[in-house]
């Protein structure tokens, strides 16, 4: 079968880290680990497992940051090589087509066949699985990063019985590949301890922020909810999915400093940043140069010094939740200077190496929690009387002594459907393109877009088509057309036009017009434009 394999190559995985950082993000595959080859049919593990087909897999930024090179090695030894990467899998039954599941790719205790359960798997809490280098198959920690499982950039995938979901018919194909990542931002809210006069801010707006977002409105309801956004299709959708004040980057510290009545301190200008300071700076590592032993070492480690800048920006109250969905150096440093004492961070987005400035950590005595995954969750932490808590699991085969669980899983499909989150998925792509689809997932939110996936299925490739197929949508008859079909979305005629039409949006019909329209604003005609989305406009499919 056709698949994307990462083979563990520590020059190819060198040299993605190099590219990525010179060419960008999504654009160092060309002699990187991840190859689309042929592999072996997989065949079930044992009477437990299937073998499914895969719909589409959406693409996650830790998908990305490992065809980047920029993945931390301390996961080296939690994965076997070579895998197939893709979590976020929509897959069928061949023998019955309309039998549709969702893969909780968490490989637990019951999923390798291991008789004794972990404390943790015996909790229901998976995610946390104890055991996740033994069993009957290879060391992984989720489907698409084990060798014996296969993942969602392939044709096929195994799955053990446990960790299906089968999709209600609500839900369509499409939308459903929102169900694992809105998984795991229900698990980070939940786990946060939030309550409903809390202030709570997020820092991110991609798919992560997006749905946590979502979930935080929807099951807990806080007093306010602060989004930090940094493109304006991005505002829109946090606005949309019910953020009460939505800010740039720059702006969150001054936005949480008004919504929480808090006083600021510290200054953003150093008198070591300014010109003058810096030459006076430069000169005197000279003059100590010519002291040094060692002339060219000490030059050497001079250039790796870091300027001993003043004391951040930072509030004296702030939020009492931040939720961190970037997972950078810079993005902690901010959930620092804004999370009120005793508050609460919730690192959602997945860290590297970093180097932050922890003294407001211990401090202010913050706690600090990481969030990954999923499992079972617990009831009296859903506060919202408007959400309809799920009465019967989607589960196709329940845990043992499971009676009154609540599985992340089947609060993320009510989520779902709840809030129409397919909306988010903007791009569909055939496996054959992964390098596009990669160079747009790294390129999202300019570009208008949250949610990017991979189809194998043959039906999504056209003859000589340069275009993002939607499920559902007409062909695109025009020979050369480079278009982004929405679902339902009239099609664009004007030979290479390149725009993302929205639902219910007139057709864009200027020559060379790249635009990615919102919903009730006006067209946008200049020529090389580029314009962002909507929530409430159908996927738009920007190439």
């Amino acid at each position: 079968m056709k698949a994307l394999l990462y083979e563990r190559n520590l020059l190819k995985f060198a040299y993605s880290n190099v590219a990525s950082s010179v060419l960008g993000s999504g654009r160092a595959l060309r002699h990187g680990p991840l190859q689309l080859t042929e592999i072996d049919f997989p065949t079930p593990i044992n009477s437990q497992w299937e073998v499914l087909e895969v719909i589409y897999c959406g693409i996650c930024g830790s998908d990305l940051a490992t065809i980047d090179g920029k993945s931390s090695r301390y996961f080296e030894e939690l994965v076997s090589f070579p895998f197939v990467p893709g979590h976020e899998i929509v897959a069928r039954r061949q023998s019955s087509p309309t039998d549709r599941f969702v893969i909780e790719p968490v490989l637990s205790c019951r999923v390798r066949s291991i008789d004794e359960l972990c404390d943790n798997c015996k909790r229901g809490d998976n995610g946390s699985c104890l055991n996740i280098t033994s069993g009957v198959i290879a060391p992984g920690i989720q489907t698409g990063y084990c060798a014996d499982t296969c993942g969602g950039f392939g044709e096929y995938v195994r799955a053990h019985q446990s960790q299906l979901y089968r999709i209600p018919n609500t839900i369509d194909d499409k939308s459903s590949i929102m169900i694992e990542p809105t998984a795991c931002a229900i698990h980070a809210v939940l786990q946060a301890g939030i309550t409903r006069t809390d202030a709570v801010a997020i820092i991110g707006a991609g798919t992560l922020g997006l749905t946590c977002l979502s979930a935080l409105r929807n099951l807990v309801d806080p007093r306010i909810i602060i989004a930090s956004a940094k493109y304006d299709t991005q505002k829109q959708l946090c606005r949309k999915l019910g953020a009460d004040i939505v800010t740039a980057p720059d702006g969150l510290l001054r936005a949480v400093r008004r919504a929480t009545n808090s006083s600021a301190i510290g200054s953003t200008k150093d008198p070591l940043l300014t010109a003058q300071h810096k030459s006076t700076l430069s000169k005197t590592l000279t003059l100590a140069s010519s002291y040094a032993t060692d002339n060219s070492s000490y030059m050497a480690n001079s250039r790796n010094l870091r300027l001993p800048v003043g004391p951040p920006r930072s509030l004296v109250g702030g939020c009492d939740v931040v939720i961190d969905c970037v997972g950078t150096e810079q993005s902690l440093t901010n959930s620092l200077s804004i999370v009120r004492p005793r508050g609460t961070i919730v690192l959602v987005g997945m860290p590297s190496n970093v180097t932050i400035d922890l003294a407001p950590l211990w401090q202010r005595e913050v706690r600090l929690i990481g969030s990954y995954a999923y499992g079972s969750e617990d009831r009296s932490k859903i506060l919202n009387p408007s959400f309809q808590v799920p009465k019967v699991s989607n589960r196709l085969l329940p845990e043992l002594n499971s009676q009154g669980e609540l599985r992340t899983f089947d609060l993320a499909i009510e989520l779902v459907r709840r809030c129409s989150l397919g909306e988010l998925v903007s791009c569909i792509y055939p496996i054959e393109r992964y390098s596009q689809a990669f160079e747009h997932c790294a390129q999202a939110g300019i570009r208008g877009s949250v949610k990017i996936a991979l189809s194998p299925l043959k039906q999504v490739k056209e003859r000589g088509l340069s275009s993002d197929k939607a499920v559902g949508s007409k062909q695109v008859k025009e020979r050369g057309l480079s278009s982004d079909k929405a679902v339902g979305s009239k099609q664009v005629k004007e030979r290479g036009s390149a725009s993302g039409s929205a639902v219910s949006s007139k057709q864009v019909k200027e020559r060379g017009l790249s635009s990615d329209k919102a919903v009730g604003s006006k067209q946008v005609k200049e020529r090389g434009s580029a314009s962002g989305s909507a929530v409430s406009s159908k996927v738009s499919k920007v190439r």
